[in-house]
């Protein structure tokens, strides 16, 4: 079962991917902080992070960094309210699978997410 480690500080989102990807058949960790994220990321093995981007004690990109200097290949799914992040040099060398703007609907993260594990099998 691939297991999908969830990053957000808001918990209505926390809770809608959760529920939504659980659905498809993931395991599902859902954390609210950069730190808790960092934590889960050293101690399991995971197959996708979703990463919000503003978090109240790390930004994403910090731990987007930290995460990238032990994984160089998780693939990684950036949430945002900021869509023209994507253009941003330290968001394009993080190596990063997908952006989806918030708000988002969730039939089309779960297509990114299908494709991101489609992609891996090959």
């Amino acid at each position: 079962m691939k297991k999908i480690l969830i990053a957000d500080d808001d918990l209505s989102i926390r809770t809608a991917l959760s529920e939504g990807l659980g659905e498809e058949g993931y395991e599902i960790i859902a954390v609210g902080s950069g730190s808790e994220a960092l934590k889960i990321a050293r101690e399991r093995e995971l197959d996708l992070l979703v990463l919000d981007i503003k978090m109240p004690d790390m930004h994403g990109i910090d731990v987007l960094k930290k995460l990238r200097t032990k994984n160089k290949t998780l693939p990684v799914i950036i949430l945002t309210a900021f869509p023209t992040m994507e253009k941003d040099m330290e968001i394009q060398l993080g190596n990063i699978s997908a952006f989806i703007s918030k708000p988002f609907d969730l039939e089309d993260v779960k297509a990114q997410v299908k494709k991101i594990f489609a992609e891996q099998e090959l």
